[in-house]
């Protein structure tokens, strides 16, 4: 072929070219379509899904962590043995009738004494050998709860009378030394140097001055925490109070404000002691804490 000829002919093939390449990714887009999505948006797809992936499971072991965390904490406020076999005891106290009355026409002994609060139904009589106070019911539900939700674990009830001869145990205890055995047993505990208390005030261990000007309208409720001398691995805890919402005020504070407590006791021995208005165990404020390093 002669180079004019070529010529022409490449010249008369140009604008055929664009529509060549056009028909070409016309083709493309159609096996595209019939095979499926664009090989580039399945990518960016598996990325994503990589990525948020990667986010979860990295979240979840920061939640983790955090939990694992506070239940450590949790463990050097409350002692170890929340978390083992050995289980921390809640000891509420037993109490009965010193002794029951008479009717005053037949002088017959009347054990049916007790009545329920605001029942409308006239006449109805109860008999209860073992009375538990209403205190102590509440202070026990407030530190169950904080043990299941901090420690995943479940504690053991028990009344005084049945761990009365009992030391090498961990137990949190409710009410005063007059009510509540073990109480008196972590207040008179030679591991206390803290406080004392007798029902009706809280005093220095070393010099008896009192620690806190009680008011009036306000109940006044005491933590108390030891390592027995005879068993220093086990923590006894002691919630008891001047006025039944003292009690457990200073129950809801300990099962509330543990991680507060932590702060500044972290594993030691540790004295609060709270101002709580009757009726409102939610109110209980830190009026004084002391801790032994």
């Amino acid at each position: 072929m002669q180079p004019t000829s070529l010529a022409v002919t490449l010249a008369a093939c140009a604008p055929i070219a664009p529509a060549l390449t056009l028909a070409a990714d016309t083709r493309s887009v159609r096996q595209q379509r019939r095979g499926g999505l664009p090989i580039q948006i399945l990518i960016d797809i598996g990325v994503g899904v990589l990525a948020g992936v990667i986010t979860w499971v990295v979240l979840d072991r920061a939640a983790a962590a955090r939990r694992n965390m506070a239940a450590r904490k949790f463990r050097e406020v409350f002692g170890s043995d929340v978390v083992t076999e050995r289980r921390l005891h809640l000891v509420f106290a037993e109490f009965a009738l010193a002794m029951f009355p008479k009717h005053a026409e037949t002088g017959t002994v009347l054990r049916h004494v007790y009545v329920k609060p605001g029942d409308v139904s006239p006449g109805e009589s109860f008999s209860i050998e073992r009375p538990v106070s209403s205190c102590e019911l509440r202070a026990v539900r407030y530190v169950t709860g904080a043990i299941g939700r901090w420690a995943a674990a479940t504690p053991a009830l028990s009344s005084d009378l049945d761990v009365r001869d009992k030391l090498d145990l961990s137990f949190v205890a409710f009410g005063g030394p007059g009510s509540n055995l073990k109480t008196r047993d972590a207040i008179q505990n030679s591991a206390n140097g803290l406080v004392n208390f007798d029902g009706r005030s809280f005093t220095r261990q070393d010099t008896g001055e009192e620690l806190v000007e009680v008011r009036p309208g306000f109940d006044y409720g005491m933590i108390l925490k030891v390592n027995p001398k005879q068993f220093p691995s086990r923590t006894w805890i002691a919630c008891a109070g001047i006025g039944e919402w003292g009690t457990s005020g200073a129950a809801w504070y300990l099962a509330s404000k543990w991680q507060e407590i932590h702060q500044w006791a972290h594993s030691s021995p540790f004295l609060v002691i709270v101002a709580v208005k009757p009726t409102q165990d939610e109110s209980a404020q830190s009026i004084l804490r002391h801790a032994l390093w």
